[in-house]
């Protein structure tokens, strides 16, 4: 199973540098890829469609103290490890991601409580799927190239093989899920993000 240190080589074998002993290592390049890696995993995490691996369910019931000042009855802290709203499980209902100055960012719906479906922050390597692990790697040594080989022409490279790594790791992803349909409220946000599972079949469709 894969740990930090482990996508941090695959990034710096792609770039063509020595391998790292630990990732909490001082070397520079352990340095840099221990500073860069969890804004990479998260800016992967939160790129749509929703991946199977990290989703996860939950209910909001603790409603925050203030409301949203209007169009919406209630406003909820979103969960702690947060990162993509997937879809809530009444689907006859809207719901925004909003921010507040006193809250940060929430959840605001006319519903209570919320049985809420989203992108979990996965921190554990090991229980990646073995695609988005070189996915990661792979956006980590774009992210990596120009500070270890001023290379402006290896980036590019890097960027386009993360879009290959990115297609191969969506493709392996959606075969560990049945389609799922999209309805209701959700048609609207399924221009932005094209997956919003629901908890019912795909032959519950109704044309």
């Amino acid at each position: 199973m894969a740990n930090e240190t482990d996508v941090a080589n695959i990034a710096l074998t792609l770039l063509g540098q020595d391998p790292i002993v630990s990732i909490n290592d001082d070397t520079t390049r352990a340095v840099i890829a221990k500073r860069r890696l969890p804004d990479v995993r998260d800016s992967v995490l939160e790129l749509p469609p929703a991946w199977n691996f990290a989703t996860t369910r939950t209910t909001l019931t603790a409603q925050l103290a203030t409301a949203p000042a209007w169009g919406f009855a209630f406003a909820y802290a979103l969960p702690a490890d947060f990162v993509a709203l997937v879809t809530t499980r009444d689907q006859t209902s809207e719901f925004r991601l909003e921010y507040t100055a006193a809250d940060g960012r929430i959840l605001a719906t006319d519903l209570s409580p919320v049985d809420l479906m989203y992108v979990a922050k996965v921190t554990t390597v090991s229980v990646w799927p073995p695609s988005f692990v070189d996915t990661v790697a792979t956006k980590l040594a774009a992210e990596m190239a120009i500070k270890l080989t001023r290379n402006i022409n290896l980036m590019k490279v890097m960027y386009d093989l993360f879009q290959v790594k990115l297609d191969e790791a969506r493709l392996s992803d959606a075969l560990q899920a049945p389609i799922e349909q999209v309805t209701g409220t959700h048609l609207l946000a399924a221009r932005v993000q094209p997956f919003w599972p629901s908890d019912r079949p795909i032959s519950n469709l109704v044309p």
